[in-house]
């Protein structure tokens, strides 16, 4: 059943391209590889910036940990802390 579905999807597939008519551009599908080029682009210029920002974060964040610290603990609360 499911061949039968495939092969069908496939000669429609072709059907559909061959009768798409090319423009200046190119047919359809070459319009659709172009604008998927586009936004990888876009995707890799976001990934990169993105990817900077996570090490920048990550160098400040070492920095908080190599650092010395306080010996006292900020209590939001201190009233309900009965010393023992």
């Amino acid at each position: 059943m499911w061949l039968f579905y495939g092969v069908g999807g496939v000669f429609g597939l072709w059907i559909f391209t061959k009768f798409v008519h090319p423009t200046d551009e190119g047919n359809f599908i070459s319009r659709m590889l172009v604008e998927n080029e586009n936004k990888r682009q876009t995707e890799l210029e976001r990934n990169s910036r993105h990817t900077a920002l996570v090490e920048q974060a990550a160098r400040d964040k070492s920095l908080f940990y190599d650092s010395p610290g306080s010996k006292t603990v900020p209590l939001k609360y201190q009233e309900y802390v009965s010393p023992i």
